[in-house]
Formats: C-alpha cells, sequence, structure tokens
C-alpha cells in the first residue's frame, strides 16, 4: 500500500478526511464494533450477507469479549449489543440492549421489519 500525502489533497476532500477522522475517534473501539456489527446485521437481515456466518462470528467475539471484560465495562455493554443481535439473526426475542446502543439496535430492528 501507498501512502497518501493529505497536503496535496484538495480543501474538500481534506475536510471531509479529517471530519471522519474526527468520527473514529469519537466513536472509540467498542463504537467501531457495534457499528460494524450493525451494518453487518442490516445487511444479513436484507438477504445482502448470510445471517449464520455473521451470527457465528458475532459469538466468537461476545465469547472473547466475556473472556477478557468484566461485565459492567464497556466492552461487557458491547457483548449486551451483539447478544441482542444475535438473538434478532436467529429470530428470537432479544435480550436488553444498552442504553448506549439503543440506537444502533433500533437500525437492526429497523431492518428486520420491527
Amino acid at each position: 500500500a501507498q501512502a497518501i500525502d493529505l497536503e496535496n489533497l484538495p480543501p474538500e476532500l481534506q475536510a471531509q478526511l479529517q471530519a471522519i477522522a474526527r468520527q473514529l475517534q469519537e466513536l472509540g473501539p467498542q463504537g467501531l464494533l457495534v457499528a460494524q456489527a450493525r451494518d453487518g446485521a442490516v445487511a444479513a437481515l436484507r438477504g445482502e450477507a448470510s445471517r449464520e456466518a455473521l451470527s457465528a462470528q458475532l459469538q466468537e467475539i461476545a465469547a472473547q469479549i466475556r473472556a477478557n471484560e468484566p461485565p459492567d465495562s464497556e466492552w461487557g455493554e458491547v457483548a449486551c449489543f451483539l447478544d441482542a443481535v444475535i438473538a434478532l439473526l436467529a429470530d428470537q426475542p432479544p435480550p436488553p440492549v444498552p442504553a448506549r446502543y439503543a440506537e444502533d439496535f433500533a437500525a437492526v430492528l429497523q431492518a428486520k421489519g420491527i
């Protein structure tokens, strides 16, 4: 991969890239994982990706989180969100979702038609 010299990009593109970088910093690693899970679930529920493959991947990630993080941590909340997404993908009733991820979960519910 070749490095891009940002200073040589047009100013409007530089501004867009800076805005994206700020958003990524604001989300943090937990928010990024939740966003990826949300987007993957929406795609799977629309038939654009495999529900089973995504569910297996999310189960593995949730298990890794639980093995390394306390349940009342930010990562523990991510695992709870993943559990709810996994349940929806399996057409099961989802467990409660932490309030900070309610909007993300609402997007998944909307894709499911709930």
